[in-house]
């Protein structure tokens, strides 16, 4: 455990139950637009950037896709469930979070989402003072599975990759981390981890409290 400098936590699907919120919004403008979402198109963009999901509603949809007025609707859509309902803090990080602070070790938020969403969120559930740094979707380039947004988490702590952890819940930021040359342990949400990412991940575990075991045995 002395030789782990930081811990970089996804945010949507692993520290918090967006992911479910955003499926929820997703399949709403799908029907709305008549726009058949399936299972593949959640998982390639699970992760993703706001960016990087407009290019694949070209790719998927054409030129004359409506993205910005879908998105726009949708983000509208969940502020509303959210502003409702709240959002529900993940299964075992409150408890993963104070370990971390106990043993003084840094942790970071890296999100393919907004800076606006992200400081909203963490200030709504009352962890936005827990984290040394936060990327975000706004910071970077190449939003995951490129690994510009943990390559920059490294350069903002100052951290060493080999004493570095990525906890994730997506395939894409499963990709970007082991392109950034980072252990990644993958905690699943919506999409079921395939066996080629299973033999990828450092582990696949069930809560981020597992974490703390890992952390503990393997460090």
């Amino acid at each position: 455990m002395r030789n782990l400098q930081l811990v970089i936590f996804d945010m949507d699907g692993l520290l918090f139950d967006t992911e479910r919120v955003s499926r929820m919004a997703w399949i709403k403008l799908g029907n709305d637009y008549n726009y058949n979402f399936n299972s593949d198109f959640f998982k390639s963009i699970t992760g993703s950037s706001r960016r990087s999901v407009e290019k694949l509603f070209i790719k998927h949809y054409g030129n004359s896709v409506p993205f910005h007025e879908i998105l726009n609707k949708k983000l509208n859509y969940m502020a509303k469930i959210i502003k409702d309902e709240g959002i529900i803090i993940k299964d075992g990080a409150l408890e993963l979070i104070d370990f971390l602070e106990k043993n003084k070790i840094d942790k970071i938020i890296a999100s393919s989402s907004t800076r606006s969403t992200v400081e909203n969120n963490l200030k709504l559930t009352g962890l936005y003072n827990r984290f040394s740094h936060l990327i975000c979707g706004d910071d970077i380039k190449s939003s995951k599975p490129t690994p510009e947004i943990f390559l920059k988490g490294l350069e903002k702590t100052k951290a060493n990759k080999d004493c570095t952890i990525v906890l994730e819940d997506s395939h894409n930021g499963l990709k970007a981390s082991i392109r950034a040359g980072i252990r990644c342990i993958v905690i699943p949400d919506l999409v079921e981890i395939s066996k080629e990412d299973e033999k990828e991940a450092f582990f696949v575990l069930k809560s981020l409290r597992d974490v703390i075991d890992v952390i503990k045995n393997d460090f």
